[in-house]
Formats: structure tokens, C-alpha cells, sequence
């Protein structure tokens, strides 16, 4: 009988993206599933008689932006998780899906649904959420916040004594931008940096709608800060983008950190990262609802992970351009 090893060699994949495809993991292209299905089909490949799979929810907005590499990211962590376990998982994307009885549980990453819509789903199955810690639910959550504090930190070390801040929400709405801009405005304060509150920005687009770039990215360095960060994901291109409309270059006349790895080792120069640990969240939070549905969990729990500072070249020594400087007298 044919295997996920004779299905890969015949069409010139690997194993995994055939577990993928019988999976229905949402991370193979349309053209290799298809290549995969009818390679299955021409060796006679019968499947393993299932026995009965926890019919998982994850709900996410992912779907609708096709380079959402913070979704996709999270998604595939989530899936791949739940797959190991066993479960029968599925995106779905309204309040009205979780109500129906076909899930013994969810995951929930971004915002489809309202925080009120999973306060009532909570009490129906069990739910776990994804970077959006609230009291009374289950969560595991990155301490970005944490991360951007060290990123501040880090200028700090390198001389930089006025940081601009760009953000999706500072209304302090969003919990997650909020924390980081708490990370943000704490380090000013304990590193006694100049703050205007012109440095602090916000950025409101989708991923189609670029209007207003180099308006922001201007009013961001009109108070002249030696060092931007980027504090959301996809923030990293439209600092860039602005930046070199307004014909300053990274790191020689600002320095920038921006949000995620996937991308922003690629800019030239390669950005210094804060880079969530995305492998984690999806294996804590699976495993935490797992741990619900059994009924392990009494009291809700709140999982932080740890983010990594990944340095690279975007951000400038200005305690060696001031030694050179002296040098030069």
C-alpha cells in the first residue's frame, strides 16, 4: 500500500506537505494539494482508518491578506500543534461557528470576533487566546512589551537619547500595542531620554492602502530622534519606504528596529528584530486547551513568552561616531 513517502517522491515534495495537504493544514499552495490528490489517487493510496479526532476551532481573520506573515506564522504554529495531538482542526471566522456544537474547543489569534463574542463562547467550549491576555480567560501572550523596553535599552547603550515610536493604536485599546507602548514610554522615563510627543506616531492602514507614508514617517523625524522602532508587524517596510522617500538612510542618519524576523533580515541594511517566539505560543496554547478540555485547568491561566532581540546592522554605534569624531580633532 502506497505512503506519504511514495506520494512525496512522486510528485517532488516532502513528507510533511503531504501530512499537510490530508491534514487540510492551510499552508500548501492550491497547485501542489492538487498534485498531491492525484498522485494519491494513481497509487491506490488508502488512508488509515481514522479514529475519532477532537474537532478543534481556530479563529482567525488570516484568511483575508495574503501576506500576513504574522497570522500565517501563527496559524501554521497552531496547526501543527493540534495536528501532532491528534485533533481535527479548522479556521473559522464568526461567533455563530463556535455556537453550533461541532467543536470541543478553540483557539482564537487576531480579532474576528469581539471580546464580548468570546467572553460567551468561553462559556460554552472551552477557548484559549492568542496575544490578547484578559482577566477571566485563558491566554498565552509574547512579552512584546518586555521586548521593546529591551530595545530601548539597547539604544540606549549605543547613545541614543530620543527614539521615535511607531504604532497601529496608541489609544490603548488594543492591549497588546498598548503594552508596547507602555515598554516604550517606560524606558524613556528610566533611561532619561528626550521625549516629545511628536515621536510617538501612529500608522492606521490595510496592506493595500499606502496613502500617507511619508507624511507620518516626516512628522515622526521632525523632532530629529536618532533611532526609530517599528512596533507592530509589516511597520518594518513602511518605515523603510518613508525613510527613503524622504531620502534618509538607515543606519547613517537613523537608526530603526522593527517587529519580526521573517522579513526584516532581508531590508538592506538587515533590521535589528524583536522576533516573537512563534513555535512557542502555538505549543503553550494548544497544549493549554487540551488541558481545558480535560478539565485540568480550574482557574484561567496566563502563559507570557519570551521574545528575542535580534541585532543586525540598522542600528548605529553613536558612541563610535563620537569617538571618531574626537579622533579627527
Amino acid at each position: 500500500m502506497a505512503s506519504f513517502q511514495d506520494i512525496a517522491q512522486e510528485v517532488g515534495c516532502t513528507k510533511a506537505t503531504v501530512s499537510y495537504v490530508f491534514n487540510n493544514i492551510p499552508q500548501v499552495g492550491e497547485e501542489t494539494r492538487r498534485k498531491v490528490l492525484a498522485a494519491a489517487k494513481r497509487l491506490n493510496y488508502q488512508a488509515r482508518k481514522k479514529t475519532e479526532k477532537l474537532r478543534i476551532a481556530v479563529v482567525s481573520s488570516t484568511t483575508e491578506f495574503k501576506f500576513d506573515y504574522y497570522g500565517n506564522a501563527m496559524l501554521l504554529s497552531v496547526f501543527t500543534t493540534l495536528n501532532e495531538l491528534g485533533c481535527d482542526t479548522q479556521i473559522v471566522k464568526s461567533a455563530e461557528m463556535l455556537r453550533s456544537g461541532r467543536f470541543r474547543g478553540a483557539i482564537i489569534i487576531g480579532a474576528p470576533i469581539s471580546m464580548e463574542e468570546i467572553k460567551d463562547i468561553a462559556g460554552i467550549i472551552p477557548c484559549v487566546i492568542i496575544n490578547r491576555p484578559y482577566e477571566g480567560l485563558n491566554s498565552v501572550y509574547s512579552r512584546s512589551g518586555e521586548a521593546v523596553f529591551q530595545a530601548m535599552e539597547l539604544l540606549h547603550q549605543y547613545g541614543h537619547g530620543k527614539v521615535g515610536f511607531l504604532i497601529p493604536d496608541k489609544s490603548g485599546v488594543n492591549i497588546v500595542y498598548k503594552q508596547r507602548l507602555q515598554g516604550y514610554l517606560r524606558a524613556v522615563k528610566q533611561f532619561s531620554m528626550e521625549f516629545d510627543e511628536q515621536l510617538i506616531q501612529e500608522f492606521r492602514s490595510t496592506r493595500s492602502d499606502t496613502s500617507g507614508i511619508v507624511e507620518i514617517i516626516a512628522k515622526l523625524i521632525k523632532p530629529e530622534p536618532t533611532a526609530i522602532i517599528a512596533a507592530a508587524e509589516g511597520l518594518d517596510i513602511i518605515v523603510n519606504y518613508g525613510l527613503y522617500i524622504l531620502d534618509k538612510k538607515i543606519p547613517d542618519d537613523i537608526s530603526v528596529i522593527s517587529f519580526e524576523n521573517d522579513r526584516s533580515f532581508i531590508h538592506t541594511p538587515p533590521h535589528t528584530t524583536i522576533s516573537q517566539d512563534f513555535k512557542e505560543i502555538g505549543r503553550h496554547s494548544a497544549n493549554q486547551l487540551m488541558a481545558l478540555i480535560k478539565g485540568q485547568n480550574i482557574e484561567p491561566v496566563h502563559e507570557a513568552i519570551d521574545c528575542e532581540i535580534i541585532q543586525r546592522d540598522s542600528v548605529k554605534d553613536l558612541h563610535l561616531k563620537r569617538k571618531f569624531d574626537l579622533d579627527k580633532i
